[in-house]
């Protein structure tokens, strides 16, 4: 899987990243929200991870962004706020899959960002039994779901 991260934390984004390539994934990061759509341009990712706090672009106004240019990408927001009921409504209404903190971890992040990427697909749980999502659709997946 390619997995773009965006978040201003550098810090975060080297243990997420390194993390995502010791699992077997590639991943790329982005810590300025406002070169996330020109590297969406230029790139191809079958998910994103977001912080929801950022500066320039906020991750709730970004999530609107990518919607608007790139569909049905996962996107996985990130959230250092704990569990905010106005954060993941908001979020949600903006278009993001789901929500973890980003104290739980990268293997919880990467457990659920593989859950909602796995939901998404237009295949995804046919001969499983799990439950299926429409491309774009908010969906909201919380780590204790994952």
């Amino acid at each position: 899987m390619n997995i773009l991260v965006v978040d201003d934390d550098r810090q975060l984004t080297r243990c997420i990243n390194k993390y995502l390539e010791e699992k077997g994934h590639h991943s790329s990061s982005l810590s300025d929200s406002a070169k996330v759509l020109g590297w969406l341009d230029r790139h191809s990712c079958d998910a994103i991870v977001l912080d929801i706090r950022m500066p320039k672009i906020g991750g709730i106004a970004l999530t609107k962004m990518i919607r608007e240019k790139n569909g049905a990408i996962p996107i996985l927001m990130l959230t250092g706020l704990g569990y905010d009921e106005e954060f993941i409504q908001a979020a949600t209404d903006a278009g993001a899959n789901g929500y973890v903190s980003k104290v739980m971890g990268p293997s919880i992040i990467l457990m659920t960002l593989l859950r909602i990427a796995s939901m998404a697909s237009p295949t995804a749980g046919a001969s499983e039994g799990r439950e299926k999502m429409t491309p774009g659709e908010p969906r909201v997946i919380s780590a204790t779901e994952a």
